[in-house]
């Protein structure tokens, strides 16, 4: 049976079967994020395998969203050509590719030498660090950052994206009434505190038209 995939009413795709593999870190990237020949050989096997639909592990929109350190990376027109040759990989085995785009915020699970940022300054784990709290201009800057990383994707040959909105990262910072205490636009009611996420959608469908699916994994 085929699927017709429809998240958050942007496009729509339809899918061999009702399958599809979820973003899951592999730690196969290069330092800089860069696709390596290891993580094209996993997702050919994957999407080989029969899955419908592939979706690719978190990549970082900005030098600043990484959370692990081999984290791939979507941040910068080099990383195109690499991002094209796996999203080729995944339909030469059969599936639809999306790809995952992640700002880690103020939760960096892994080793990685940057500034935590989130809507509040508020500690997010015991004996983590206290992250910077965004200002609107920044706040502005970082949804520019996915707008521009989902364009990417979108000339890599990848059928849609998903924005990673869940297990405490940004956008899942800024939902929280726990971790966003903010007064302005951006914080208190639902509607404020999804702004920041409806923004970021909005400006992906300009960007990238209507036939691009944008989902969102909460």
């Amino acid at each position: 049976p085929t699927l017709l995939f429809k998240p958050v009413g942007v496009g729509m795709i339809e899918l061999k079967n009702r399958i599809v593999m979820p973003p899951m870190a592999t730690d196969y990237a290069t330092s800089e994020g860069h696709v390596t020949q290891r993580v094209i050989d996993y997702y050919t096997e994957r999407s080989s395998g029969g899955v419908g639909l592939v979706i690719v592990e978190a990549a970082a929109v900005s030098p600043q969203a990484r959370g692990l350190s081999r984290e791939l990376c979507i941040d910068d027109e080099r990383c195109v050509e690499g991002l094209t040759s796996l999203a080729q990989a995944i339909h030469g085995g059969g599936a639809k590719a999306f790809i995952q785009l992640m700002h880690a915020g103020g939760y960096i699970p892994g080793k990685v030498d940057i500034e935590p940022v989130a809507p509040s300054p508020v500690q997010l784990g015991p004996g983590g660090p206290i992250p910077k709290e965004l200002n609107v201009d920044e706040i502005n800057q970082v949804i520019q950052s996915f707008i521009s990383a989902a364009h990417r994707a979108k000339r890599a040959a990848y059928d849609g994206v998903e924005l990673h909105s869940a297990h405490g990262y940004l956008i899942g910072q800024f939902f929280s009434p726990f971790s966003n205490r903010r007064t302005d636009s951006y914080g208190g009611t639902v509607e404020g505190r999804t702004r920041f996420a409806q923004e970021i959608i909005q400006g992906i469908k300009e960007k990238t038209g209507k036939d691009f699916v944008v989902g969102c994994r909460i």
